[in-house]
């Protein structure tokens, strides 16, 4: 029979999206306006207005707090994405230390991300190659197209 070792840390404390962080001389922090999801709006003439999502950037705050529980020493904190198209790349690589039990650490990742698709991109946090979490963005496209106006003085034929 194998015995599993049990795992005793790090530990996610906190793993989420938002517009701000206000950090404190003590180093505790506040996050403002913490979202899940975001919105890409375009509006304008109808054909001027792309019917899918055109490839933007956005930019977005991703917060990890961090406890070792037990665990003591260096860990590498891996952030990766996988897009709704199903490729999974790095976004962050950060050694943090553990000198002590139940120390914590506060990652702060401003990340620009390109999106190219609407829907859900998945955030896999990582600790030494280990899942610790995955917190998810949804991105989603509001198009909203008006039609052109005729030119002043033209009607079109049957018109009164």
């Amino acid at each position: 029979m194998t015995v599993v070792p049990e795992f005793t840390g790090p530990w996610v404390t906190t793993a989420v999206f938002c517009e701000k962080v206000i950090e404190d001389k003590e180093g505790v922090l506040t996050l403002v306006r913490v979202i899940d999801r975001l919105i890409i709006s375009a509006s304008g003439v109808e054909t001027l207005v792309p019917e899918k999502l055109p490839p933007a950037q956005v930019q977005i705050i991703f917060v990890i707090t961090i406890k070792a529980g037990t665990a003591k020493g260096r860990s590498e904190v891996v952030t990766e994405i996988e897009g709704p198209d199903g490729i999974n790349r790095a976004i962050s690589s950060q050694s943090v230390n553990f000198p002590a039990p139940n120390y914590g650490q506060n990652l702060v990742n401003n990340i620009a991300l390109g999106v190219q698709h609407e829907g859900v991109y998945w955030f896999t946090v990582k600790a030494d190659g280990r899942v610790l979490t995955r917190s998810p963005l949804e991105i989603l496209y509001a198009r909203s197209a008006t039609s052109m106006p005729s030119p002043a003085g033209f009607s079109p034929p049957g018109a009164l």
